[in-house]
């Protein structure tokens, strides 16, 4: 198998490739091959949430790996009263209703940023409707516990109830139940497809969430995003992901986390593994991408001279694509200057949803976790017009109420300055 993949990349890419590609995957070999912790260490590390008073929902210090913590030391009022309306029912299934997220065998629900969108559009709705959230993610690789555990929320609760009514929201922004969660069957649990999520400015003008949030207080989105708030109070990595984010970190060549360094999702929508609709394809937008990371670059060194530090150096540009070529491309260009872009030659480029020829479908899968992870931690970001870069670009709880994230094609001199302000130390 390995001589067949080896003649195949010869063909292709010649024989230099060849060999950079077999001494980056002996360097990186053990990525691939790691598994999961048991359920039993699992199921310790989540003890905390269980425990949790219902009225002191406290973040502790390390809170997913010291990168993601909130400013404050417990949850806002909106979300520490969801949590233990959650503690009160999840054991008592006829307490109340299930609203259960729902991907029917691991197809039709889009990408795993448009999956994991859903997933917190659903929690929201089970806030707004006071039901038990849960979710139900099939999968053909890795099931979702191996990548993501319950943080506050013991959202994978077994067994699902038996008598769900089944209800379908995908790709639908203006759907009813989407919009207005009362709308929802009453005093049934229901299995929802959903791969959306309404954008903070959108849910605080619907009527059902906006009487939710008034209810505490209200929101002020200005702050701290209320999609950051939910998806971190659900999930925080397995060791698996982070030790795996690691290990592409190391076999892409890119310096320790602890560096400065910018992250780019190129998303052409011509993966050649999968079919996907017209994104960003051809030289002329992948020339953009490479042009905003420069700047991009040279304006955070800039930062960080003013600030004080004349030995800064140019920051590495980590580089995420769903074209291996598209890779080589930039490489060509960036070698005519500083070789400061970084990537792991012998990826493929995977889609949780679409991809069909993965000789590992677990091992492609959990190439795609431990990139968001990558480029969820690089100090800046060029993205995309994809799922997988909206989360890259809104989950770090660090630079808030905005990220240094800069879209590929609005790359001007102004969005450069006002990315580059929000990065709080050099």
């Amino acid at each position: 198998m390995l001589r067949r993949v080896l003649m195949n990349w010869r063909r292709r890419y010649g024989y230099q490739f060849v060999v950079y590609a077999a001494i980056l995957g002996m360097a990186s070999i053990y990525v691939v091959s790691m598994e999961a912790p048991p359920e039993s260490e699992i199921a310790s590390q989540e003890s905390f949430f269980l425990a949790a008073k219902a009225t002191k929902v406290a973040m502790p210090k390390d809170w997913t790996h010291g990168k993601y913590q909130l400013s404050e030391s417990a949850l806002p009022s909106w979300m520490k009263a969801y949590v233990a309306f959650h503690q009160r029912h999840v054991q008592t299934p006829a307490s109340a209703s299930r609203l259960v997220w729902h991907c029917p065998e691991n197809r039709g629900c889009g990408g795993i940023g448009d999956r994991l969108s859903g997933i917190v559009q659903v929690l929201m709705m089970s806030m707004v409707t006071k039901r038990v959230f849960l979710v139900d993610w099939h999968g053909s690789g890795l099931s979702i516990n191996k990548v993501l555990r319950p943080r506050f929320i013991a959202w994978d609760s077994i067994p699902l109830p038996s008598d769900m009514v089944k209800l379908y929201a995908n790709d639908d922004r203006n759907n009813t139940y989407l919009r207005d969660p009362r709308t929802l069957p009453q005093k049934v649990n229901i299995q929802l497809q959903a791969n959306l999520y309404l954008y903070d400015a959108v849910l605080k003008r619907e009527p059902a969430y906006l009487a939710y949030w008034n209810r505490y207080g209200g929101v002020n989105i200005s702050l701290l995003s209320p999609f950051k708030i939910a998806f971190w109070t659900l999930f925080q990595w397995t060791d698996l992901v982070v030790r795996h984010a690691q290990g592409l970190r190391n076999a892409s060549g890119l310096a320790e986390p602890a560096q400065r360094y910018i992250g780019v999702h190129v998303r052409t929508g011509s993966g050649v593994s999968w079919t996907d609709p017209p994104r960003h394809a051809g030289l002329p937008a992948l020339r953009q991408f490479y042009d905003c990371a420069r700047r991009l670059q040279h304006a955070l060194q800039q930062k960080c001279i003013n600030e004080g530090d004349s030995t800064s150096s140019l920051p590495e540009i980590y580089l995420a694509s769903d074209r291996v070529d598209a890779k080589f491309q930039m490489k060509a260009w960036d070698s005519e200057n500083d070789n400061t872009i970084k990537y792991v030659t012998n990826l493929e480029p995977f889609h949780v949803d679409k991809s069909r020829n993965a000789m590992n479908t677990s091992a492609a899968e959990l190439d795609v976790w431990g990139e968001l992870k990558v480029l969820l931690d690089a100090t800046c970001l060029v993205t995309s017009r994809s799922q997988f870069s909206t989360l890259a670009s809104s989950l770090r709880m660090d630079q808030t109420p905005h990220r240094c994230a800069v879209m590929f094609d609005q790359c001007d001199i102004e969005q450069i300055e006002q990315a580059v302000a929000v990065v709080s130390s050099c």
